[in-house]
């Protein structure tokens, strides 16, 4: 394993377009939701790579409103 094979997974798990979605449609209300959900595939990611046995995952798997409310547009005020 090399030090890119380490660095570019890193990069990608940083990155969160769910969330910056959620932020530019003004969905405060779903914005908590997705970070968490975002460090529960990090988490799944991670523990892909550790030898041994799996971890616990973060927080609790998030419920059916984030993916579809993700979609929906919303107005937000200048």
């Amino acid at each position: 394993m090399t030090r890119t094979d380490l660095h570019l997974p890193i990069e990608q798990l940083g990155k969160s377009p769910m969330i910056d979605q959620l932020r530019r449609q003004g969905r405060d209300d779903l914005v908590g939701m997705a970070t968490q959900a975002r460090a529960r595939i990090n988490a799944i990611a991670l523990d892909g790579l550790r030898a041994g046995a799996p971890r616990s995952l973060p927080y609790e798997p998030s419920d059916d409103a984030l993916l579809p409310g993700r979609c929906e547009r919303t107005t937000i005020n200048p």
